[in-house]
C-alpha cells in the first residue's frame, strides 16, 4: 500500500506508466537530435560520367624464349662419370681440340692397365709358341717327330698370334675410350653456358656446354608456347601470310598437335 501525504487529493501515478512516459520522452529527444545537420554522414562523392566506347584491346602474353646460334655445337660426353675439372668458363674463345671438361678416368685407366697386362701375357705365349714350333720342326726334319706333332705346334703358333692381335685391338680400343674422358671442343668458337659443376655425375645425354662459331649464319629463337595458345598463334601467322592457310587447316583437321603434344600443359615450339 502507498501512503499519500495529508492535504493532497492527487491520485497516485502507477510506476509502469511513469517508466513508459520517460522512455517516450527520451526517444523523442534522440529523434529530434539525430535530425540535426552536424550528426549526418559525409556528403556523397561526385562521380564522373563517361560514355562507353568500343576500343581495341591488345591481348599480349609473355613467353620464355631461347636464343641459339645456327652454328652452335652441343657438347655431350661419350662416356659416363663424375666431373673432376672444368677447363673453361662461359664466354671463352677456344680452338678446335681444346679441352673443355675432364671426367674422372680412374676406372677406365684401370681397365687399360688390365688390357695391357693381358697383351703382355699374349706376347709371352706367342714367344713360347714360336719356340715350340721351331723345336718340333727340327725334330720333324730328323724324323723324330711326326707330322701331326708339327701341325699341332703350327696351330698353337697361329692361335697365339691371333690372341696377341685381339689383345692389341682391345688395348687400342680402351685407350681410345680413355681419351673420351677429356671432352674437347670439336670446333673453334665461343663457349656458351656451362650447366654442370665439378662433382656432378654426367651421362652420355648430359649437356655439358655449347660452342658457338662467331660470325655464323645467324641466330634462331625458340619460343615455348602452351598448346592452347599455339593454334591461335598459327592462325595469326596464317592471316598475315606467314603460314600457308591450307597447310594449317590440314594440320588442325589431322589434330597433329594432339598426337605430338598429348599431355596437358605441354608446350609447342614456335620458331620465328
Amino acid at each position: 500500500m502507498e501512503l499519500i501525504p495529508p492535504g493532497t487529493n492527487a491520485a497516485p501515478c502507477p510506476r509502469p506508466a511513469l517508466a513508459l512516459l520517460c522512455a517516450t520522452g527520451i526517444a523523442f529527444g534522440l529523434a529530434c537530435r539525430g535530425g540535426s545537420p552536424q550528426n549526418q554522414g559525409p556528403p556523397p562523392m561526385p562521380v564522373k560520367l563517361v560514355v562507353a566506347k568500343v576500343v581495341p584491346i591488345d591481348d599480349t602474353t609473355d613467353f620464355v624464349a631461347t636464343l641459339r646460334s645456327r652454328d652452335s655445337a652441343a657438347i655431350m660426353p661419350q662416356v659416363e662419370g663424375q666431373v673432376t675439372r672444368i677447363f673453361v668458363k662461359s664466354g671463352d674463345r677456344v680452338a678446335r681440340g681444346a679441352p673443355l671438361v675432364q671426367i674422372d678416368p680412374a676406372k677406365q685407366q684401370a681397365t687399360v692397365r688390365s688390357q695391357e697386362d693381358t697383351h703382355s701375357a699374349r706376347v709371352a705365349n706367342l714367344a713360347l709358341a714360336k719356340q715350340q714350333h721351331q723345336r718340333v720342326a727340327a725334330l720333324r726334319a730328323e724324323g723324330i717327330a711326326s707330322q701331326a706333332d708339327l701341325d699341332q705346334a703350327k696351330a698353337a703358333l697361329d692361335s697365339a698370334q691371333a690372341d696377341l692381335q685381339a689383345a692389341g685391338a682391345q688395348v687400342r680400343e680402351q685407350q681410345e675410350e680413355l681419351r673420351y674422358y677429356r671432352v674437347a671442343s670439336p670446333t673453334a668458337g665461343i663457349v656458351g653456358d656451362i650447366p654442370v659443376r665439378v662433382g656432378d655425375r654426367v651421362t652420355t645425354s648430359t649437356l655439358l656446354t655449347t660452342v658457338d662459331k662467331p660470325g655464323g649464319a645467324g641466330l634462331e629463337v625458340y619460343v615455348s608456347v602452351p598448346v592452347e595458345r599455339a593454334l591461335n598463334i598459327l592462325n595469326e601467322e596464317a592471316s598475315h601470310g606467314k603460314l600457308d592457310r591450307e597447310l594449317l587447316q590440314l594440320f588442325i583437321e589431322a589434330k597433329v598437335y594432339e598426337k605430338t603434344l598429348p599431355r596437358a600443359g605441354a608446350t609447342a615450339g614456335i620458331v620465328r
